[in-house]
């Protein structure tokens, strides 16, 4: 048994000899291919048109917003107890699962993505 296929058995899951295949190839995957990768989806996302990102970026804003609402919302409708601030922390990573689920442009959560193809070639108009 493959040391990188080892953590999914000692969790429970169980991978067929395909799948356990697909671990091995993919799990070392050369930087320059990891590079590439990430340089098209840069590119992918730099395609899109301006009102799109736009209109991503303030939506992922406005669901980052959710956050604080449902941090306060916790904190005002759970008893003074000791575990409160345990509990009413959890409101904080509501937005970001919304930005996640929805697939929203929120840059500060991967920024290499869009910036790698500009680094790649600064001068390109395109990226303007």
């Amino acid at each position: 048994m493959s040391s990188k296929t080892k953590g999914s058995e000692e969790a429970g899951i169980k991978l067929d000899e395909d799948e356990k295949e697909v671990v091995e190839r993919e799990s070392a995957l050369p930087v320059q291919i990891v590079y590439e990768i990430v340089g098209r989806e840069g590119e992918e996302e730099l395609k899109r048109p301006n009102q799109s990102l736009a209109l991503s970026g303030l939506t992922a804003g406005l669901a980052i917003g959710f956050s604080a609402l449902c941090e306060a919302m916790l904190l005002a409708h759970l008893p003074d107890e000791p575990w409160r601030p345990l509990a009413d922390n959890f409101g904080y990573s509501v937005g970001f699962v919304l930005v996640i689920l929805a697939r929203l442009q929120l840059f500060t959560e991967n920024t290499i993505t869009v910036i790698l193809p500009v680094l790649l070639k600064p001068s390109r108009a395109e990226h303007l």
